[in-house]
């Protein structure tokens, strides 16, 4: 009896991932991809990996809000594309596991930026904390030399002209200038030496990285204000609804082409939507002078849909928690 039991489990799960089914798919480079009518992509990598066995039927939609509905209707089985993970349609559908995560950005016209004054203007905060930290990096190391080296130095008498000379000397070691004029006596002196030569180089490496970035940021702000500018937008996409919570200007399109032909007319200063789609744009269709940028307002994770209480979704959420934790699935990703 038992064995019967155990076969028919057996005979189930073998037609659960086995069955004929129908995937609404939307066009969303490098997700999903059409090419002389056949489907590939990451998305669609990913669904023929969790149903090897199965007979998929594809159904295309052209917007992710089509395609939403279509799988709430139950006119397909699962929605494939670059579906991110909303509230909203959470309301309407039910999601897998997230197989892939990015963030939304925008791309504009990228110009040379030559108005130092004015980056430098918007980088004085951070300017004046690193710098600020650099003095008090000095003040701290020449103190300690002082401390260590006063006794054996009739130079370092004074306090104060010792701290002087002990600023001299953290100064010429920091910077890899080391005239020799000043150079440790005691042991303990020399110690402190040999830490600070070494310590000197990784923070005055974290000192200059720190103004380079704030730099490159503000040059980039300066260049381009998502606030101040008209952006394109998908049709019933993430970034729509991103954009509107923002308070951003939009003017919403059915598709990238349009979007691109409209920035290329300056009709938009910028296209807002996920950064993976947005690069594998422009690098497919080799346009120049453009730039990516991180808007840092919100994590797109990925995942597909199903209709609310479907079995689909159980079976898959497992394999999908499989599949990405393996080096092939890294390869993947990677192709792309």
């Amino acid at each position: 009896m038992n064995t019967i039991l155990w076969l028919i489990l057996i005979v189930a799960n073998t037609v659960t991932y086995s069955q004929d089914f129908t995937v609404g798919v939307k066009q969303s480079p490098p997700f999903v991809i059409k090419e002389n009518n056949e489907y590939y992509g990451i998305s669609i990598s990913l669904i023929e990996k969790i149903f090897p066995s199965s007979d998929i039927t594809y159904v295309e939609y052209k917007t992710v809000s089509e395609l939403v509905s279509a799988v709430n209707t139950g006119n397909v089985n699962i929605g494939v594309g670059a579906i991110s993970i909303t509230a909203n349609r959470d309301k309407l559908i039910d999601y897998t596991h997230s197989y892939k995560s990015s963030a939304v950005g925008a791309v504009y016209h990228h110009k040379d930026n030559n108005d130092v004054m004015q980056i430098l203007i918007k980088s004085a905060p951070n300017l004046f904390t690193a710098v600020s930290y650099l003095a008090l990096w000095m003040l701290c190391g020449g103190l300690i030399y002082w401390i260590l080296e006063h006794k054996k130095k009739i130079t370092f008498s004074s306090a104060l002209f010792g701290i002087f000379r002990g600023l001299y000397w953290a100064s010429a070691t920091t910077t890899t200038v080391g005239y020799g004029d000043v150079s440790a006596q005691t042991k303990l002196g020399r110690i402190f030496s040999v830490f600070w030569m070494w310590a000197s180089i990784f923070a005055m490496g974290t000192i200059t990285a720190t103004i380079v970035a704030s730099v490159n940021t503000n040059s980039d702000n300066i260049e381009f204000n998502i606030s101040e500018s008209v952006s394109g937008v998908v049709t019933g996409s993430a970034s729509q609804d991103l954009a509107a919570v923002n308070g951003i200007s939009t003017k919403s399109y059915y598709n990238l082409y349009n979007m691109f032909e409209s920035l290329n007319n300056d009709s938009i200063s910028a296209i807002m939507h996920d950064i993976p789609i947005l690069k594998y744009y422009i690098k497919q269709n080799n346009i120049q002078n453009l730039k990516v940028v991180d808007l840092r307002l919100l994590e797109d994770r990925y995942a597909f849909i199903a209709q609310n209480g479907s079995d689909y979704i159980q079976q898959m959420n497992q394999k999908i928690l499989e599949i990405i934790e393996t080096t092939e699935w890294k390869k993947i990703i990677s192709q792309y």
